[in-house]
Protein backbone atom coordinates (compact mmCIF):
# COMPACT_ATOMS: atom_id res chain seq x y z
CA UNK A 1 0.00 0.00 0.00
CA UNK A 2 1.22 3.14 -0.84
CA UNK A 3 1.66 5.58 1.75
CA UNK A 4 -0.55 8.94 1.88
CA UNK A 5 0.82 11.88 -0.19
CA UNK A 6 0.49 15.60 1.56
CA UNK A 7 -0.88 18.81 -0.42
CA UNK A 8 1.82 21.82 -0.26
CA UNK A 9 0.58 24.70 -1.81
CA UNK A 10 3.16 27.32 -2.50
CA UNK A 11 1.99 31.03 -2.82
CA UNK A 12 1.76 33.61 -4.20
CA UNK A 13 2.15 31.28 -7.46
CA UNK A 14 -0.56 29.06 -6.44
CA UNK A 15 0.87 25.53 -6.89
CA UNK A 16 0.16 22.57 -5.02
CA UNK A 17 2.20 19.62 -5.24
CA UNK A 18 1.59 16.35 -3.58
CA UNK A 19 4.62 14.80 -1.84
CA UNK A 20 5.45 12.18 0.77
CA UNK A 21 6.16 13.29 4.37
CA UNK A 22 9.77 14.06 4.92
CA UNK A 23 10.40 15.39 1.81
CA UNK A 24 12.07 18.43 1.62
CA UNK A 25 10.70 21.82 0.88
CA UNK A 26 13.06 22.56 -2.02
CA UNK A 27 12.05 19.25 -3.42
CA UNK A 28 8.64 19.67 -3.52
CA UNK A 29 9.15 23.13 -4.78
CA UNK A 30 11.36 22.19 -7.54
CA UNK A 31 8.37 19.56 -8.53
CA UNK A 32 5.99 22.53 -9.55
CA UNK A 33 9.36 24.79 -11.43
CA UNK A 34 9.80 26.83 -8.21
CA UNK A 35 13.50 27.17 -8.26
CA UNK A 36 14.82 28.10 -4.82
CA UNK A 37 18.05 30.29 -4.81
CA UNK A 38 20.99 27.50 -2.67
CA UNK A 39 24.46 28.60 -3.19
CA UNK A 40 25.34 26.59 -0.05
CA UNK A 41 23.98 23.64 -2.20
CA UNK A 42 21.47 22.30 0.20
CA UNK A 43 24.11 22.71 3.59
CA UNK A 44 21.84 25.27 5.19
CA UNK A 45 24.25 27.52 5.82
CA UNK A 46 23.59 30.40 3.74
CA UNK A 47 19.77 30.51 4.38
CA UNK A 48 19.13 32.06 1.19
CA UNK A 49 16.43 29.76 0.88
CA UNK A 50 13.94 31.35 3.33
CA UNK A 51 10.29 30.39 3.80
CA UNK A 52 7.06 31.10 5.42
CA UNK A 53 5.44 28.01 6.55
CA UNK A 54 1.79 27.33 7.85
CA UNK A 55 0.41 24.31 8.68
CA UNK A 56 1.37 20.97 9.82
CA UNK A 57 5.47 22.04 9.83
CA UNK A 58 8.38 19.61 11.43
CA UNK A 59 10.62 20.30 14.30
CA UNK A 60 13.19 22.57 13.03
CA UNK A 61 17.00 20.76 12.23
CA UNK A 62 20.24 21.86 13.88
CA UNK A 63 20.72 24.10 10.86
CA UNK A 64 17.78 26.02 10.79
CA UNK A 65 18.43 26.63 14.64
CA UNK A 66 21.89 28.09 13.57
CA UNK A 67 20.37 30.37 10.35
CA UNK A 68 16.95 31.69 12.18
CA UNK A 69 16.45 33.22 15.24
CA UNK A 70 13.97 32.16 17.90
CA UNK A 71 11.91 35.18 16.28
CA UNK A 72 11.77 33.63 13.12
CA UNK A 73 11.43 30.20 13.67
CA UNK A 74 8.08 30.83 15.97
CA UNK A 75 7.07 32.52 12.74
CA UNK A 76 6.88 29.76 10.28
CA UNK A 77 10.24 30.91 8.87
CA UNK A 78 12.18 27.72 7.55
CA UNK A 79 14.73 26.84 5.23
CA UNK A 80 13.89 25.24 2.23
CA UNK A 81 16.71 23.02 1.64
CA UNK A 82 16.91 21.63 5.35
CA UNK A 83 12.25 21.74 6.43
CA UNK A 84 10.62 18.55 5.50
CA UNK A 85 6.86 17.88 4.89
CA UNK A 86 5.42 16.55 8.06
CA UNK A 87 1.79 17.55 6.63
CA UNK A 88 -0.81 19.50 4.70
CA UNK A 89 1.25 22.97 4.78
CA UNK A 90 1.27 26.30 3.06
CA UNK A 91 4.82 27.72 1.80
CA UNK A 92 4.93 31.43 1.10
CA UNK A 93 8.10 32.10 -0.98
CA UNK A 94 9.59 35.64 -0.96
CA UNK A 95 11.24 37.18 -4.38
CA UNK A 96 14.69 37.02 -2.36
CA UNK A 97 14.65 33.16 -2.34
CA UNK A 98 13.73 32.63 -5.73
CA UNK A 99 16.81 31.76 -8.17
CA UNK A 100 17.66 35.05 -9.82
CA UNK A 101 17.13 33.79 -12.87
CA UNK A 102 13.72 33.55 -12.02
CA UNK A 103 13.29 36.84 -11.18
CA UNK A 104 10.84 38.80 -13.68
Amino acid sequence: MREAEVAVTFRPSGRTVYVLRGTRLLEAAAEVDIVLDQPCGGAGKCGKCRVLVSGETCEPTDAERKALSDDELSSGMRLACQSAVCGPITVDVPQTSLLSAQHK
